[in-house]
């Protein structure tokens, strides 16, 4: 399965489950962000994430060239920010882009 085919299922397994839940999202703080990014398996130093002042968490890889999260680290990230409600914005770069 290609990256990004799997990173659109996330989205769109996120998207899905956060109209069941129909709760507002909730804010975050860095420190729990930073431990479901480990608890995914991911070296919080070596993947792009920021948490907002809102409490909502900008994830991704840091550049074109180092490698992406895996799908199971992101089902994983994505399933632990459903459960919890929290907003998510992904950062996604073109390889070899135009």
């Amino acid at each position: 399965m290609r990256f990004v085919s799997s990173l659109r299922h996330c989205l769109r397994l996120a998207a899905l489950l956060a109209l069941i839940g129909g709760y507002p999202a909730q804010a975050v703080t860095y420190k729990q962000a930073e431990d479901a990014i480990s608890k995914c398996g991911m070296i919080p130093d070596e993947v792009l994430w920021r948490v907002s002042e809102k409490g909502e968490v900008v994830f991704g890889r840091k550049s074109a060239e180092t490698p992406g999260p895996t799908y199971g680290q992101l089902l994983c990230f994505m399933g632990w920010a459903t459960k919890n409600k929290v907003k998510v914005a992904l950062v996604g770069w073109e390889r070899n882009g135009s």
